[in-house]
């Protein structure tokens, strides 16, 4: 069962005005130029993926949820002493209520929580957010060089021509959010993109395993 299909956030919106949930992923604007400037400068590029984002972020406010059937059962197994909440309806159907301490997946403001969150985090350590899109952040090193982060939710790409200067917030990241999925190097899947940095300085990008991906699940047979 996935996470990210534990809740149900669609009756916060009721009572949610959405400017104030509105979460801000990298534009396709701000990602295409950040690549090309990659390839440019000819930069180390890191693509890190952070396990459980939404987690780490601590709901701001009261949110009750509830867990029925199998999931209920799950989460008692999984905690026995969650068990003497366990309600059983007239029907047989086993609810357990809880109280959400952190920002779960399917919730309105969770992704707007990490977004917060993580940014909170790169502006503590020197980054300034671009005032053009919000997920792209810039820090000039000692040396003069930029370290540049763009992010779509958990999805991080991370430059620099300083190649430990890109190892170094790496480390500060999992430090703080735990062990990310990393690629180095010239190739990249990113945002269901495969790129590659060329050597005369340009990016490719292709999109293979996306598309058969999209074929598989498409149900027909198409042909060519």
């Amino acid at each position: 069962v996935k996470g990210r299909v534990v809740a149900d956030g669609r009756p916060q919106q009721q009572y949610t005005d959405a400017d104030a949930v509105y979460s801000p992923t990298v534009s396709t604007e701000g990602m295409m130029l950040s690549l090309a400037i990659n390839a440019h400068e000819k930069r180390f590029v890191a693509v890190t993926d952070i396990d459980g984002a939404y987690l780490h972020a601590h709901m701001d406010e009261f949110v009750l949820m509830v867990f029925d059937g199998y999931l209920a059962e799950m989460l008692v197994k999984a905690c026995p002493e969650y068990e003497q909440y366990l309600h059983v309806t007239k029907e047989g159907k086993k609810l357990l209520y809880v109280r959400l301490k952190r920002a779960l997946y399917g919730c309105i403001k969770s992704a707007m929580l990490w977004w917060t969150m993580l940014s909170e985090f790169l502006i503590a350590d020197g980054f300034k957010l671009n005032p053009y899109d919000s997920c792209v952040a810039n820090k000039t090193l000692p040396c003069g060089k930029q370290i540049t982060i763009c992010w779509y939710v958990d999805d991080l790409k991370i430059s620099s021509v300083n190649k430990q200067a890109v190892m170094s917030i790496i480390d500060k990241l999992e430090e703080r959010f735990g062990e990310m999925r990393k690629s180095f190097g010239k190739k990249h899947t990113y945002l269901g993109m495969e790129v590659e940095f060329c050597d005369d300085g340009s990016a490719r990008f292709t999109m293979p395993s996306h598309i058969q991906e999209t074929i598989n699940d498409f149900g027909e047979e198409l042909g060519r």
